[in-house]
């Protein structure tokens, strides 16, 4: 009997997109990407670990002491010409997700261009980042305050709408001037490495959206505990909550 075919030879491989590059995980580990319609894998995925989940967490706060003190129409106008990229790539995304988690293929095109509608939304929203000035006991004084960015975000996106989520929870931050690490849902992780490229085009420095991707459970606790992560946003379960 001939021996059975090994059918991760030929596989693309995919790594983390931290820092502008891409990296393999430190274990040298990947996962299987698997089409819902056949059960076969199509590609093989960074296996994350805790140290890779540092390496994130650290490019996005090495990041964010510059880009939090861009001014609102740099912030504004890459967050636009991203809305531009993604709805230039309607087909692509809606090509990929369909393979990736099975979505049909129209419901899959209404989500892109919800995201697309999300991005222009988080440009435009970027320039509501005000203060107030308030009333002070002392004659001729007034009291200001700002609303300034906290620093890295950790965004982490469930499978099912794996581009609409994955937008929202990542444009609306780095419109305040936040830095964003994302962990995707293990069953959609080329969705977000390929929102890493529609950023990078778009003109958004290195470190500011970073994706790790691998399993909640081996990698969730390292990046929500993170010391250096100051801000939370998830889409799961109850139980993930």
């Amino acid at each position: 009997m001939p021996p059975a075919e090994d059918l991760s030879v030929a596989l693309p491989r995919h790594g983390h997109r931290i820092g502008g590059v891409t990296v393999p995980s430190s274990s040298a580990a990947h996962f299987e990407d698997l089409d819902p319609e056949t059960d076969r894998p199509f590609a093989l995925v960074a296996r994350g670990t805790p140290a890779d989940v540092d390496a994130a967490v650290q490019a996005a706060h090495a990041a964010f002491a510059n880009y939090s003190r861009t001014p609102v129409n740099f912030r504004e106008g890459v967050l636009s010409r991203a809305a531009a990229i993604l709805e230039r790539d309607i087909e692509d995304f809606a090509a990929l997700m369909a393979t990736e988690i099975g979505s049909p293929i129209g419901k899959a095109r209404h989500e892109v261009q919800r995201a697309v509608d999300v991005f222009r939304a988080a440009a435009g929203a970027s320039r509501y980042l005000t203060g107030k000035t308030l009333p002070s006991d002392v004659p001729g004084k007034m009291n200001l305050t700002f609303r300034v960015p906290v620093g890295v975000v950790a965004s982490i996106t469930p499978f099912n709408v794996p581009v609409g989520k994955g937008v929202r929870l990542s444009a609306i931050p780095l419109a305040f001037g936040n830095t964003v690490v994302m962990l995707p849902s293990e069953e959609s992780p080329l969705m977000a490495l390929r929102l890493a490229r529609v950023y990078e085009e778009a003109g958004l420095p290195p470190g500011c959206f970073n994706v790790v991707t691998g399993f909640g459970h081996e990698i969730g606790d390292a990046l929500t505990g993170h010391p250096l992560v100051r801000s939370i946003s998830f889409t799961g379960s109850t139980r993930v909550g």
